[in-house]
């Protein structure tokens, strides 16, 4: 049983658009219902999809930044010790998955003029979906789970970085055309500009 501490109809909404996001992205990407297949039996299963203390797994949201110059804002995360996407987990007070993207951007960037791409306004699912495993984490009580994280491209034309250092300690602006060897950053900016949003 799921015992709720928040608006009961605010989480139900946050749960449903979790859910509509994911059927909606594999309609429109059905190429990859057979990779995702653990993430939408996850979301089936009728559990908390964006509980921290969730071990089975938990959706998270992330943001792929893009300025003028067609360069991605990457973050140094502490916690996995490498160069990402600003992003983290849903909390139950976002309203879905893409304003917990645009939360986490601004709180780990500092960056307050950002803005979802339209392309998410009119569409309601993310450019990429990636699921990965992270390592058990004992300082935090936390054992080895999936997040499944959904990613969303975000345009700003502000360039005053103020990072969040209990999360993250440095960043680079990277062009689009010289990204890092990471399999998922790479994937959701090739299906960015085969869509026409870069």
């Amino acid at each position: 049983m799921i015992r709720i501490n928040k608006d009961t109809k605010s989480y139900h909404e946050l749960q449903k658009n979790i859910c509509d996001s994911f059927f909606d992205y594999i309609e429109f990407f059905s190429e990859e219902r057979k990779k995702l297949e653990r993430l939408e039996k996850f979301l089936t299963s009728k559990e908390k999809l964006n509980s921290r203390k969730n071990m089975s797994g938990h959706v998270t949201a992330s943001g792929i930044v893009v300025n003028d110059d067609m360069e991605m804002l990457l973050i140094f995360h502490r916690a996995s010790n490498r160069y990402l996407q600003p992003g983290g987990h849903v909390d139950d007070c976002d309203a879905s998955v893409h304003t917990a993207a645009l939360r986490e951007i601004i709180e780990e960037t500092g960056i307050k003029k950002v803005s979802l791409h339209s392309w998410h306004k009119e569409n309601n699912f993310p450019v990429n979906i990636d699921i990965h495993k992270i390592n058990a984490r004992p300082k935090k009580n936390e054992g080895e789970h999936f997040h499944y994280d959904y990613m969303y491209i975000f345009r700003t034309d502000e360039e005053n970085i103020n990072l969040q250092l209990e999360e993250v300690s440095d960043f680079r602006w990277i062009s689009i055309e010289n990204l890092p060897n990471s399999a998922h950053i790479k994937t959701s900016i090739k299906k960015a500009l085969n869509l026409g949003l870069l």
